[in-house]
């Protein structure tokens, strides 16, 4: 688990291919941890940058994976709308989410 992923940790790298110029890399795997069942049961240390971290992890519960992919979805999102999704944890928490623009609708 990458455990930090925001947008300072995502780089487009020029590769310099012809076909795919760009590719998109992670960066920053300090707070990163290898993870199987037993050590996925104790995941509870709140780490990262508050404003990506999944409802779970702002709540000091379990957590696992799929907190990744809700940092990436935020980013995503911030991507699309052009801004934070979220202004704080406890917008996180009840899952506040920004108006969408109406052509995402």
């Amino acid at each position: 688990m990458h455990r930090d992923l925001k947008p300072g940790n995502v780089f487009l790298i020029n590769e310099g291919d012809k076909v795919m110029p760009y590719v998109v890399r992670l960066g920053d795997f300090g707070l990163a941890r290898e993870v199987n069942s037993e050590s996925l049961a104790s995941m509870t240390k709140k780490v990262g940058s508050d404003l990506y971290q999944s409802p779970e992890r702002v709540e000091g519960r379990r957590y696992g994976k799929s907190s990744d992919i809700w940092a990436l979805g935020v980013i995503l999102m911030e991507m699309i709308l052009g801004a934070k999704v979220f202004k704080n944890k406890k917008a996180i928490r009840e899952c506040q989410l920004p108006q969408l623009p109406d052509w995402l609708r």
